[in-house]
């Protein structure tokens, strides 16, 4: 079974780059652009890998935040995109990687 990756973003074209590059790497991809999907998903389902388009508000710092309390998603890799317009949290519910806008699949692989 292939590890399960949530992507968070109301950005279409920053959520079609980052499941073609989840994809490639072998991750079920489930994109979301709502918050409340998101939350239900998180509180009933386990995933690998967690990422949060910053710019989609403050949404997904609560994402962030709130996946590491669960206990289902705890040990989940958290992924941060940022234009760097976005303030992102320091400290316990910091994310495991942030990524710089704009995106290119190769980078985001290889990060």
């Amino acid at each position: 079974m292939s590890p399960v990756s949530l992507v968070f973003s109301s950005d279409e074209e920053t959520s079609r780059q980052l499941t073609q590059a989840l994809g490639e790497l072998e991750l079920a991809v489930e994109p979301c652009r709502d918050i409340f999907t998101v939350v239900e998903w998180l509180t009933s389902r386990s995933f690998d890998v967690i990422v949060a388009d910053c710019d989609s508000g403050p949404e997904a710092a609560f994402l962030l935040k709130n996946a590491r309390d669960l206990k289902l998603n705890q040990t989940a890799f958290t992924l941060a995109l940022t234009s760097g317009r976005s303030k992102l949290a320091t400290g316990e519910g910091s994310p495991d990687l942030v990524l710089t806008k704009p995106l290119i699949p190769d980078q985001i692989k290889y990060a």
